[in-house]
């Protein structure tokens, strides 16, 4: 149950493979990478392995988020709106799934051209480890504000295979299977995995299933690998309850919710692949290309436009080259440049939603488009064996289309131009245990295509802008025999900050606008400490996040809790059993920009074990049993950002029991 504090590598294609390359693929505890080069910028970054969790659950990347300091993750219970990120407060005003956070999966972006991330295509069990980049990150990676998660899948084994069945207290289920072979040097591994979960309250059924055919070939100086993924969801939404509510029942549903059957459909499909080479042992070329579909329907909690389709079609190409060189100052460099590119076609429609979720009339109809160019380039420099200097800039050209196809009301058709210029400079002072840094770096984040919804009608809205920050981060980093460590001051000051807001007559929907200057400043702490059979882990995070203007002043940014702590704890009892203590600590916060609706602060804790039943040199039998919120907490599991009428609330799971069984063989 390590956790890893490294700092490795690179410009963007170097970076990429620092988090999620074969560098990281057999990471030993409490270790450390050898770069012989200058290293990548300096930056705040946790490695996660799946080892770190305990019988973790496996609904949502909540429980591997939270084991990151800076890092805010909720709702692992209602699959219909997705596990929201925050990274230093940015994407907590997402209305649901991930924004202003670059998500990568193998080295292959899941970020839209948009900027919005939709998670429920991965099979968590086929993680290995996570990488979080915390603060600004608009230079490296595009459309970041917050920071970056990249996600890297377990290494192919030819000859191996594994099923696995997982059963809950609260009536869910979940199997899986997966089978893997070699085709010459082409390792193959194929999977299938099946859940059907009924939630904590009432309408809040879901049935997922995800199928996955991934592959990689090594020669002696490049690497190819390549996925196919097909996910298939069904999901109700029980809503948000205000306070007054969620105190009366915490597991009824939002009467609307069942009245309009309010949930959601998902069918995807995706294809990448990803092709690195070394050439004349100097330069280095990674490229990736993506391509997919994805088709959406869901039920609002109201009629008027309740319902809403799309059917959407993307692809991404990204290539970057790096190499060593010594042509200035005679000095050890590396310089990387890099250009991606990606598109987006959504044919939206609305219609009316009737009561039962029957589709009445339609009321919008547009083919909405987006696209983004990006060049990157970037150079580190090491002025001495210990002081190293960096720095990289990035623009972006972001296209957004709309081209209105409902046109009784008026042609709300247009376009709009996001364009962004973004840079940082780093210096970083090191030595053989411990590392100082300084970090300058300038970000944006643009309002996706769903927050871009007009209120007022069809089209984009005209007067929806990108938010920009710019951040002074100050870290240090250091282990010894037995402790790992890493403490990031940070400030970060945003400009047009997006915020999230409700319509009366149509609840449950968020609409978007530019609120004024926001200012962010803390520190995130982790410590990871191993002594024999002990080990445990910290992760601290300080958070101030206001506004800093105009009539919200002072004012607390909505969604964000101001300290959290995450303590783990993990003794290996035997060679076969392992028994673990979680303990999530979070502050108050507030469920809206005014302040007014607040949401109590609360201690929870996990327990869980994990037992070796059979282990021999072909197979292995491993049961993992769990007691979530074994101290039956009251608190509330999601919640949502300026909801009409304080509906703000989404009850967490009581006490929970789930048990596992795997079969490695």
């Amino acid at each position: 149950m390590t956790r890893r504090s490294k700092r490795v590598a690179a410009g963007p294609a170097w970076l990429c493979a620092m988090l999620v390359g074969p560098a990281l693929a057999q990471p030993a505890r409490l270790d450390t990478l050898t770069v012989n080069a200058p290293e990548a910028p300096p930056l705040a970054i946790s490695h996660i392995a799946a080892d770190d969790l305990i019988a973790p659950d496996h609904r949502s990347l909540a429980q591997w988020l939270n084991l990151s300091p800076g890092v805010f993750a909720l709702n692992n219970d209602n699959a219909a709106q997705g596990v929201r990120v925050s990274i230093r407060g940015f994407g907590a005003q997402a209305a649901f799934g991930v924004r202003g956070i670059r998500v990568s999966l193998d080295g292959v972006p899941l970020t839209l051209p948009d900027g919005q991330s939709d998670l429920d295509l991965l099979d968590l069990k086929l993680i290995d480890r996570m990488s979080v980049v915390r603060g600004p990150s608009s230079s490296l990676f595009g459309n970041a504000s917050g920071g970056v998660v990249a996600l890297n899948s377990r290494p192919i084994v030819a000859g191996e295979a594994r099923l696995q069945a997982e059963s809950r207290g609260d009536g869910g289920r979940s199997a899986r299977a997966e089978y893997s072979t070699a085709i010459g040097s082409t390792a193959l591994r194929a999977s299938l995995a099946q859940s059907h979960f009924d939630g904590p309250r009432d309408h809040s059924h879901v049935d997922a299933r995800w199928s996955h055919l991934n592959g990689h070939y090594a020669g002696a100086d490049s690497q190819f690998s390549f996925g196919v993924s097909d996910l298939q969801v069904d999901a109700l939404d029980p809503g948000a309850l205000n306070a007054s509510d969620m105190r009366s029942d915490r597991e009824a549903a939002r009467a609307a919710n069942v009245e309009f059957n309010a949930g959601e459909t998902i069918r995807q499909q995706r294809l990448h692949a990803r092709w690195d080479k070394t050439l004349d042992n100097r330069w280095h070329i990674d490229s990736v290309a993506y391509l997919g579909q994805r088709d959406f329907a869901n039920r609002l909690p109201f009629s008027n436009g309740g319902q809403s389709t799309f059917e959407r079609s993307f692809a991404g190409l990204g290539l970057t080259l790096s190499a060593p060189h010594q042509a200035v100052f005679d000095r050890p460099q590396r310089f990387s440049v890099g250009i991606d590119s990606q598109w987006q076609a959504d044919d939206r429609q609305r219609y009316d939603n009737n009561p039962g979720g029957q589709r009445g009339d339609l009321t919008l109809e547009q083919r909405e488009r987006a696209q983004v160019l990006g060049l990157f380039l970037r150079n580190s420099l090491a002025i001495s064996q210990r002081w190293e200097i960096s720095t990289g800039v990035r623009q972006d050209w972001l296209t957004l289309r709309t081209s209105d196809r409902f046109l009784s009301d008026g042609n709300d058709s247009g376009e709009r131009q996001l364009n962004d210029l973004s840079g940082d400079l780093n210096l970083r002072h090191k030595n053989a245990a411990h590392t100082t840094y300084l970090r300058l770096s300038t970000a944006y984040q643009t309002p996706t295509i769903s927050e871009l919804a007009n209120p007022a009608g069809g089209g984009f809205n005209p007067d929806l802008n990108s938010s920009r920050s710019h951040g002074l981060e100050l870290g240090w980093l250091g282990q010894t025999a037995s402790l790992s460590y890493e403490l990031v001051t940070f400030l970060i000051g945003s400009d047009d900050e997006l915020q999230s807001f409700e319509l009366e007559d149509q609840p449950g929907r968020s609409f978007y606008r530019n609120g004024g200057r926001s200012q962010r400043y803390g520190a995130d702490l982790a410590l990871q400490w191993s002594v024999n059979d002990w080990q445990a882990n910290l992760a601290y995070s300080l958070l101030i996040a206001e506004y800093a203007d105009g009539e919200l002043d002072g004012k607390r940014l909505p969604g964000l809790p101001r300290q959290t702590l995450n303590l783990s704890g993990a003794y290996h009892w035997t060679q076969q059993l392992t028994l673990a203590l979680h303990l999530i600590a979070r502050d108050a916060l507030y469920a809206d920009d005014l302040n007014t609706v607040n949401v109590a602060g609360h201690l929870r804790a996990n327990l869980t074990a994990a037992w070796t039943l059979l282990r021999s040199a072909r197979q292995q039998l491993r049961l993992e049993m769990a007691i979530d919120n074994v101290l039956d907490t009251e608190y509330a599991d999601n919640i949502r950002i300026n909801a009409f009428g304080g509906r703000a609330f989404e009850p967490a799971s009581g006490r929970l029991a789930r048990a596992s069984l795997s079969w490695h063989f």
